[in-house]
This record gives structure tokens, C-alpha cells and sequence, in this order.
């Protein structure tokens, strides 16, 4: 009987600990308001719960009418061997990427991956979503330990423009007045007007 509530007590361990460290995988900023023609600056990062990770892909959507990708580069990025590079299709509004690290792979709440640099075309709301994604712990056996694709949504303004007065004729001159210089036409000893 020992022995049995042991083994059941080891299992629960075991299988209760895999379920609570699920990784998740997002993106930092994830909102703001920003002016079209101006550049979103986002990372993909990645948050392990805990649990050590070797390798994370992914294929990110984002919509090409408003958005254009202007870059993406793995500076800073905890991966240092990559499966496939990370790449964009501006036409395919797709991002993705495959990268790892060697053992003992990555444990931490804020893990980027990788860096995007958007331009933004036109107004509205232009959300990014991953369309598939994996984080493996570095278990030996690839286990996806990914639990939550956390999507990013911006909303893109319109440029303001500067309206010019339709107004005919010269404006009117500014109006000045001064307490220590009241009136224009004299001479004043002080040499700190207001």
C-alpha cells in the first residue's frame, strides 16, 4: 500500500508541476496609438514559467493594408542558433522564425526573441496575431510547453493636417502694451521694459 500511494503521489507531482509551468509568448509594447507614417518598435518575447526552454517558433500575421514591416532583427535576442532566420513577406503580411539556445537553455519572465520594426500605412486597428506558435523545454523530448499566445493591437490615426485660414485680406498687426513703457512715442530711462 505504501508503495502504491507513493507511486500516485509521484505522478500527481509530476503531471500537477507540468501544468503549472506553461509558458507564454507575447508581445512588449502590445497597444498604443500611433500617427500613420510614423514606425511601431515591438519585441517578441517569452515568458517560461519557470521552465527551462531550448527552442520557440513561430509564423506572426499582421495586416498589410495597414502595416508594412520595415524590419526584423535578433539583436538582444536570447537565441543564439537558428533553425530558420527570422523573415517577413510584406505581400503575405507573415513574420516568422525558429530559434534555440544550447542547453541549459532559458528560464525567465521576459525572454526576447526577436525585434520588429513596422510602418504604419493606414488608419485603423491592425492587430498581430501568432498563427502558430511552440516554446520546447529543454527536457529532451521537445515538450511544448506553450500555453498563451498573447496577441498585440495598435490603433493607427490619421496624420493631422494643418488647416490654413480661408480668410481674404491682411491680419490684423498684434496688439502690444507695456506697464513700465506705456507709451510709445516717449523716451524711458529703464532699461528693463515689461
Amino acid at each position: 500500500k505504501r508503495t502504491l500511494h507513493f507511486v500516485l503521489a509521484f505522478f500527481f507531482f509530476i503531471f500537477s508541476s507540468q501544468v503549472a509551468h506553461a509558458a507564454s509568448i507575447y508581445f512588449s509594447p502590445s497597444s498604443g496609438n500611433v500617427t500613420v507614417g510614423n514606425i511601431i518598435n515591438t519585441s517578441v518575447l517569452v515568458n517560461t514559467q519557470g521552465v527551462s526552454i531550448n527552442n520557440t517558433d513561430a509564423v506572426i500575421n499582421f495586416p498589410t493594408s495597414l502595416l508594412e514591416v520595415v524590419s526584423v532583427n535578433k539583436s538582444g535576442s536570447i537565441f543564439s542558433l537558428w533553425v530558420e532566420e527570422p523573415a517577413f513577406s510584406n505581400s503575405a503580411g507573415t513574420i516568422s522564425f525558429n530559434g534555440g539556445v544550447p542547453t541549459p537553455g532559458f528560464t525567465g519572465g521576459a525572454g526576447k526573441l526577436l525585434n520588429v520594426t513596422f510602418r504604419v500605412r493606414n488608419p485603423g486597428l491592425a492587430s498581430l496575431v501568432f498563427a502558430s506558435a511552440a516554446v520546447r523545454a529543454n527536457d529532451g523530448y521537445g515538450t511544448d510547453v506553450l500555453e498563451t499566445r498573447s496577441q498585440a493591437q495598435f490603433n493607427l490615426v490619421a496624420e493631422e493636417k494643418q488647416v490654413q485660414p480661408t480668410g481674404l485680406g491682411t491680419p490684423q498687426a498684434p496688439k502690444i502694451t507695456s506697464a513700465t513703457h506705456p507709451d510709445q512715442n516717449l523716451w524711458y530711462n529703464n532699461a528693463n521694459p515689461i
